[in-house]
């Protein structure tokens, strides 16, 4: 018989050969979560906007648990944000964080930050 159709005159039942099937099943939990997640990321995207004052490219890069978004901390959230020099990006990283702690969306969906300079524009040739 082909890989690709279960074997079932052998008695192998479809679901316990390809578990992986039924796991991946969306259940209104998980897509609430996945929808929680991506709010959490356009809030710290709108956030950093205001206190870097440019715009930033923001980038969700892990998942403390993909499936059900359980666990102390909901994903790595990468900010690339405009960098002038490392006293004023500091300062301003502070000023973030603070915001970050009172906001009532992102207090239910905590992320591990990585913020870093964006890369520097092309220069423009005349």
């Amino acid at each position: 018989m082909s890989a690709f159709l279960p074997d079932r005159g052998r008695g192998l039942d479809p679901a316990r050969a390809y578990p992986e099937l039924i796991d991946r099943q969306d259940t209104v939990d998980t897509v609430r979560r996945a929808w929680e997640l991506r709010a959490g990321q356009w809030q710290a995207r709108h956030l950093a906007e205001v206190v870097f004052g440019g715009p930033v490219r923001c980038t969700v890069m892990g998942s403390s648990d993909p499936l059900s978004g359980r666990g102390p901390w909901r994903g790595l959230l990468q900010l690339d944000v405009p960098f002038v020099d490392l006293d004023r990006h500091r300062e301003l990283e502070a000023i973030f964080l603070a915001a970050v702690s009172r906001d009532p969306v992102l207090e239910q969906v905590p992320f591990i930050y990585l913020i870093g300079p964006a890369p520097a524009p092309a220069p423009v040739e005349p």
